[in-house]
């Protein structure tokens, strides 16, 4: 739920409906588009250097990113409400690139960086730490935008959390989304 807050004359708050993505002419195409080009400002707090984003016709997820430590981020976005199929796809992702070492992630990475850097250079100026190569990829966080989780999907993810998933070297984050007009 959203709400605008207004602070003048008087406090109040009033809710905000929001839009689908085709209402701003956008597809999931355009948001991963979007997404890949501006991360870094929309979530300060986890400093992810990104170094992937999916190519159209490849199994790959939406975007990758790496953090501070090599922890690996899957991102699979889907414009509708989410559904268990959709964390399958992404714990398919992580049994794919969980076994990437650090020579076929910097692959990835020079596929889209523009400064032919490789990723431990790209790394070291993000985060001013060095890594060795086999730190890289020792843990992964699953990250799914949706407009929405059904109930099944939420029970399984109290479920893991529950459980101790959530906590362990992986994460499952499944974030909704939903856009207002500016």
């Amino acid at each position: 739920m959203l709400f605008r807050i207004n602070l003048e004359p008087r406090q109040s708050a009033t809710r905000i409906t929001g839009k689908r993505l085709g209402d701003f002419g956008l597809n999931e195409r355009g948001l991963q588009d979007i997404l890949f080009s501006s991360l870094d400002r929309l979530l300060p707090d986890e400093e992810l250097l990104l170094i992937g984003q999916s190519q159209i016709g490849k199994e790959e997820p939406d975007l990758l990113a790496i953090d501070k430590q090599g922890k690996l981020y899957i991102f699979e976005i889907k414009i509708w409400e989410a559904k268990s199929e959709n964390l399958l796809q992404a714990l398919r992702y992580g049994q794919i690139f969980g076994i990437y070492d650090y020579e076929q992630l910097n692959h990835l990475f020079q596929r889209f960086d523009s400064r032919n850097r490789s990723m431990d250079e790209a790394h070291m100026a993000a985060f001013d730490v060095t890594l060795e190569k086999d730190h890289f990829n020792r843990g992964q966080v699953f990250v799914i935008l949706t407009n929405g989780i059904d109930y099944q999907t939420r029970r399984a993810i109290q479920y893991w959390r529950f459980s101790g998933l959530m906590f362990g070297h992986g994460c499952i984050v499944c974030i909704r989304t939903r856009m207002v007009p500016s």
